[in-house]
């Protein structure tokens, strides 16, 4: 008997388990995207969203919030390198804005796992100077090393709607960076304690909701 079908079917079901079972994951064409409306979600003021993706491609958009008020926040790939940016219209901002561009410097679209953090006016403690700092801007983690680009400003008067988009956006953002190709699990934010697990749209069909194949194109 010709146990190859039995052992790939094996091994496709065995992923599939330890995907439903571990944080969710999902799978990008760069077609579609995932829009996300949580419950008792408060996505103003302060947030510490973490998430991990794995991509080949050297750009792609990973999570968009805006507000008919002007404000918004991205953090998203471009050129192989994350950007995190943040848009306040706020009066309480130098020259009636306060916001931030915080730019990586190591390229994340190897194929292998990254894993980032993203603080907005976020409370931090050093646990060198056992100080509490609010935070804002991007960690994250590649190839085993980790790297840090964040300022200690204070920041006021952060309005963003509930609605969190993932992987895109309904309507293009920028001529340079397009859908994201590729896979994105484990999806939180600290101050609300929530995971990102079920999504309120999946525009086109596009995202498959799993993780089978941990090859990203």
């Amino acid at each position: 008997m010709d146990m190859y079908p039995f052992a790939v079917f094996l091994a496709l079901l065995v992923g599939l388990v330890c995907a439903v079972a571990g944080d969710p994951c999902f799978t990008f064409n760069g077609e579609g995207y995932l829009r996300f409306n949580l419950h008792d979600f408060d996505n103003s003021g302060p947030a510490h969203y973490s998430l991990k993706f794995r991509t080949r491609s050297n750009h792609g958009l990973l999570i968009y919030s805006e507000t008919n008020n002007g404000d918004d926040e991205a953090l998203f790939i471009r050129d192989g390198m994350l950007v995190y940016h943040i848009f306040n219209s706020s009066p309480h901002g130098v020259e009636g804005y306060f916001g931030g561009r915080f730019l990586g410097t190591v390229p994340v679209n190897t194929g292998e796992e990254v894993e980032v953090h993203m603080y907005r006016g976020f409370d931090v403690t050093d646990s060198v100077q056992r100080r509490t700092h609010q935070q804002t801007g991007l960690v994250y983690t590649v190839g085993g090393r980790t790297y840090t680009h964040v300022d200690f400003w204070s920041r006021s008067g952060i309005v963003l709607d509930n609605e969190v988009y993932v992987g895109g956006f309904k309507q293009s953002l920028s001529d340079t960076v397009g859908n994201f190709t590729g896979q994105i699990s484990g999806i939180r934010e600290e101050k609300n304690n929530a995971l990102f697990r079920t999504f309120s749209q999946n525009a086109g069909g596009n995202v498959d909701p799993h993780c089978i194949n941990f090859t990203p194109v």
